[in-house]
């Protein structure tokens, strides 16, 4: 049975593919480079490249601490907000003011999540890599 591997090991590996491919795609560019094949080839590899970069940089870059700390104190000052209109009028109301600081809570929790993208609740399938990392380790030798 294959051993599961670490994920510096997976990148390498498709890092090295993606080379390998690069390589002959040149290969082929010297040979025939007005070859619609090839053409096709050159810009396949291409989103693939860019695709690989995406995922990498989604993983690697996260919501700045100057946005989280923005993103705080809008929040307490929205509930101080409501709780200076709340004793103005006279009146208080619990039941809005819970659902107010369940609105953010829920909205800081969500943000929170997506921004780990392999950690918590909300996380991206990893499937597609998986069955695609499956598929060429078949078809090499």
């Amino acid at each position: 049975m294959k051993q599961p591997q670490t994920l510096p090991q997976v990148l390498s590996r498709s890092e090295i593919l993606q080379d390998e491919l690069w390589s002959q795609a040149i290969r082929v560019a010297k040979k025939d480079s007005s070859s619609e094949m090839h053409a096709l080839f050159v810009d396949s590899l291409n989103e693939v490249i860019d695709f690989h970069t995406k995922r990498l940089v989604v993983g690697q870059y996260h919501i700045p601490d100057a946005i989280w700390l923005a993103l705080y104190v809008v929040s307490m000052l929205s509930m101080a907000g409501v709780g200076y209109q709340f004793g103005l009028a006279g009146s208080r109301d619990i039941a809005i003011s819970f659902c107010l600081a369940l609105a953010f809570s829920i909205v800081i929790g969500l943000i929170a999540d997506l921004d780990r993208v392999s950690e918590g609740t909300l996380q991206v399938s990893q499937q597609p890599m998986i069955e695609l990392d499956r598929k060429l380790g078949a078809s090499v030798p």
